[in-house]
């Protein structure tokens, strides 16, 4: 509105100027033409301003796409809940087999005659060992047993051990060799151990003079952790 009305006060002095300085000249109509202004309001650059609710991106979840929802049931970590808890729908480490192990002799000491021998998992997958295992002597891993097999020294019920690959388990077992005197003794070179409920075995080179009978020189204990 201030535009049009000093566009006529300019228009107005200006005939009256030229009236007064030369009266010949003749005021009669002026036709001025006069532009009208843009009918939009100045944008924003780049495009229209958006109103609440318009088309600004939201800005995107980690791991996914703008304006999603709630996350997922597959975001996360892969292994499950966050933190590293186990995923409950993983299948339970089923029983260790032997062919899954491995028999090494672990530590021990001349006193009492006690020894602890290991089974190590050599597979990829974690396994279960639960109970006693059984325990002769022989003689080469074929050999029958030579003597009495191990009796089972029962304290309580044996928790299950689980093994991860390339972990072990233990067992204790204890020779009494106060056996020895008044028996026809007789040598023996091989361990055989049967891994709990297995009904194949594993040996290991134990050079031995052991009383054939009818006495039990072997005990042996539940499985443990190391």
């Amino acid at each position: 509105m201030k535009r049009y009305s000093i566009a006529g006060g300019l228009l107005a002095a200006a005939t009256l100027t030229l009236t007064g300085c030369n009266s010949t000249l003749t005021s009669g109509p002026v036709t001025v033409t006069v532009s009208a202004p843009d009918s939009a309001t100045p944008g924003t650059p780049g495009g229209a301003n958006p109103g609440p609710g318009g088309a600004n991106p939201a800005p995107a979840r980690p791991g996914g796409s703008p304006n999603s929802g709630a996350p997922t049931d597959n975001q996360g970590s892969d292994n499950g809940s966050p933190g590293g808890a186990p995923n409950p729908g993983a299948p339970a480490p089923g029983k260790c087999t032997t062919s899954q192990l491995t028999l090494d002799k672990g530590v021990g000491g001349l006193q009492g005659g006690h020894w602890f021998l290991r089974l190590i998992n050599h597979s990829a997958n974690s396994c279960v060992l639960q109970g006693f295992p059984g325990v002769s002597y022989t003689n080469g891993p074929t050999g029958d047993p030579v003597g009495q097999p191990a009796d089972r020294e029962q304290t309580a019920t044996p928790a299950p051990v689980t093994v991860a690959p390339n972990a072990a388990a233990q067992f204790e077992f204890i020779e009494n060799d106060s056996l020895l005197e008044g028996c026809a003794a007789v040598h023996t070179d091989t361990i055989r151990v049967y891994p709990p409920d297995n009904t194949e075995s594993l040996t290991l080179w134990w050079p031995k003079v052991i009383c054939p009978g009818p006495d039990h020189m072997l005990t042996v204990r539940a499985i443990t952790p190391m």
